[in-house]
């Protein structure tokens, strides 16, 4: 599998595809869905829902381990073949899906291997390591047909209060960038796309509270937020981007053209696609109030430079759905959504997905002797030992039960 990496062919390829699609067909592919919707109550691919969801095609198909899909995992390869099947049939350009799911600290896959958490792998402070685990989780990846991941967090835990600290590679930039383009490299190697998120200072939130305003500054946001997006983006050429929940500096971050368009492309030279974070583009009608309706919150984070909508809702009630009427009403210019879909279908090109979506996963081990001991290894290096030099009043005979479903869960690391 060649590393993932958006070359000037496959750009002219996305553009010739895209020219033929109908605009039904080009807002499909900005839309990312649950494989759960496309499966019946045996959790099994269904042409009847895929039918009334997937009619025109669809952009990524999401989380489709850790949603609850209960299949193993030769029958989950056969099912997402049955899904690329129906997909490239309907498809006036024969268009596959992307199949995604999360790999923050290892994919969130049965049996692939749970290595320790981002925030655990920086304490090693070993990007050498952290490339060596990046490069198992894409093997593991595209082994079981995963196309994304939605890894990297380069967020930057700078209030220990904030609930995902543990997602992150810590409070300092240079050390989350270090690592973070070892991710990417070795992830893309395999080609799977990595996805940069959250987009941008969502770890600098207002009192630590999750999705809360992220007062930061100019200055800081150059010197903290943005440093290890900018090291990822111009060092490992990620395929693709997540924007954030917060506010910048009281901006949705949805809605925030001047950082999505004027840094991360402008600046930067991003080439990927941005995707919204799951419901971030329906906060700016209900949360943000700064859209009155469906259509204006789309054509807001549009023209912000957010290319996929990232949603549960059933594909008729999507905010992007709304460009259908956009389009030939007039008031999107055909133009521009042609510009977000070819971004989209560039980094299908990219993964090499337009000559083959399928998976031939054939039921064998999806983790080696070998990436057991790499986890072994990475979880020994990330130890640190801290002296209780009568700050905890703990006894010395106290013992610990480790206990509950979590204890012996990959999917409850994440």
């Amino acid at each position: 599998m060649p590393h993932a990496t958006i070359r000037p062919e496959h750009i002219l390829r996305a553009r010739e595809i895209v020219a033929r699609l109908s605009v039904e067909e080009k807002v499909a592919q900005l839309e990312a869905v649950p494989f759960t919707h496309f499966l019946d109550e045996s959790g099994r691919f269904s042409e009847a829902k895929a039918e009334e969801i997937a009619k025109y095609g669809v952009g990524i198909v999401k989380r489709v381990y850790g949603n609850g899909a209960f299949l193993d995992n030769a029958q989950m390869a056969r099912e997402f073949n049955r899904l690329q099947e129906f997909l490239v049939k309907r498809s006036t350009a024969r268009l596959p899906a992307m199949i995604e799911e999360e790999a923050a600290g290892g994919l969130m896959a049965p049996g692939a291997t749970a290595f320790p958490s981002p925030l655990a792998m920086a304490s090693t402070f070993d990007p050498e390591l952290m490339s060596r685990v990046a490069d198992a989780i894409g093997r593991q990846a595209r082994a079981l047909g995963v196309h994304q991941v939605f890894s990297p967090v380069l967020d930057l835990c700078i209030d220990p209060r904030w609930g995902r600290c543990e997602e992150t590679f810590g409070e300092d930039p240079r050390l989350a960038a270090a690592m973070g383009v070892s991710y990417v490299k070795s992830v893309q190697a395999h080609g799977v796309a990595a996805t940069l998120k959250h987009f941008v200072a969502y770890g600098m939130s207002e009192g630590g509270r999750n999705g809360a305003n992220s007062w930061v500054g100019e200055l800081d946001l150059r010197n903290l937020a943005l440093v290890p997006f900018e090291s990822a983006v111009k060092e490992a050429r990620p395929l693709s981007v997540m924007a954030s929940y917060n506010d910048v500096d009281g901006v949705p971050s949805h809605a925030n053209g001047l950082l999505i368009d004027g840094v991360l492309r402008g600046e930067w030279g991003f080439e990927g696609f941005v995707v919204s974070d799951a419901e971030g583009i329906t906060r700016l009608l209900w949360l943000h109030r700064v859209a009155r309706d469906a259509e204006e919150a789309a054509l807001m984070s549009l023209s912000a430079g957010i290319d996929v909508e990232n949603s549960y809702a059933p594909m008729r009630e999507r905010l992007f759905w709304s460009l259908v009427e956009a389009v030939r009403s007039g008031r999107l210019p055909k133009y521009i959504l042609d510009r977000h879909v070819e971004r989209v279908v560039a980094v299908k090109a990219s993964l090499g997905l337009l000559e083959n979506p399928y998976v031939s996963y054939d039921g064998g081990p999806v983790e080696t002797a070998e990436d057991r001991a790499l986890a072994r290894e990475a979880a020994e290096r990330a130890i640190i030992l801290l002296k209780n030099d009568g700050v905890l009043p703990l006894s010395r005979d106290l013992r610990v039960l480790l206990t509950g479903p979590g204890a012996s869960q990959p999917l409850a690391m994440l």
